[in-house]
């Protein structure tokens, strides 16, 4: 079976770490993905996913809160600044034997040529994806959808790729999300096909509202299993939103049976 991971904060918001993986337990999940934030280091993050029987599938910055806003690698002032933290997001994951880190680009900034940008990102991506290879971590860019996100640099998964391709360390690809795509683009299949030789991760969440994808007008059950078809091997995330009056831990679990359901009639 292909792992699950889930990114705990996104699903059961309201817990401190410790609680949130003691719920996590009684779900059938085998990875977390966290942010590091001021509340969470490398070392105690280290211990408790053991003391649990976790593995820690995929890490993000602080910038994940606010993909838009600098220090970003968009950004000429705070270019630097931006790669310095995504090596160090890198370096800390390599330490925890982390499988990838999700970095976030920044904005359009409208006073600049568009394509000065994004070489100005490429070249920050290229500094993280080496230091990347140096200790066996993927760099993902996920590209984030233009209805919620319309000032990203990067909001379509064509656009993407040809950042990804155009970036000489191999270590850089792409984080596939259900969510960003149907919301931004549609045709989830037919978007992950284009781009599947640069995909690193997946994350299913539905449409309206970043829902479960066990909910929503997306039939997620045919869209994993085409994607599984179409030769997906990677980890299969769930960051999705809690909804108000629902069961938090029920709807994982059941999202987790969906998974695991599709990966036995493949």
């Amino acid at each position: 079976m292909i792992p699950i991971s889930v990114s705990p904060f996104t699903v059961l918001p309201e817990n401190d770490f410790e609680s949130t993986l003691k719920q996590l337990k009684k779900t059938g999940v085998d990875g977390i993905e966290v942010a590091l934030l001021d509340d969470i280091s490398p070392n105690p993050l280290e211990e408790t996913l053991k003391t649990y029987g976790f593995d820690l599938t995929t890490l993000a910055g602080q910038s994940a809160l606010n993909p838009v806003d600098p220090p970003c690698l968009s950004d000429e002032e705070t270019h630097e600044e931006a790669i310095k933290n995504g090596i160090d997001l890198v370096e800390a994951a390599g330490s925890l034997d982390c499988d990838h880190v999700v970095v976030t680009l920044g904005g359009d900034r409208n006073d600049e040529p568009r394509q000065r940008q994004l070489e100005r990102v490429a070249n920050g991506l290229n500094e993280i994806g080496t230091a990347g290879e140096q200790v066996g971590v993927d760099v993902l860019v996920e590209p984030h959808n233009k209805v919620d996100y319309p000032n990203y640099i990067i909001n379509t998964y064509s656009a993407g790729k040809r950042l990804v391709n155009s970036i000489d360390s191999t270590r850089v690809g792409l984080l596939f999300d259900t969510y960003h795509v149907q919301r931004g683009e549609g045709n989830v299949i037919t978007t992950y096909e284009t781009c599947k030789s640069d995909v690193g991760h997946l994350h299913l969440a539905n449409v309206p509202g970043r829902i479960s994808p066990i909910q929503g007008e997306l039939d997620v059950t045919f869209v994993l299993s085409e994607l599984l078809n179409r030769g997906y091997q990677g980890t299969i995330g769930l960051e999705y939103s809690p909804q108000p009056k629902s069961d938090p831990v029920a709807r994982l679990r059941k999202s987790v049976r969906m998974i695991e359901q599709v990966q036995a009639g493949i």
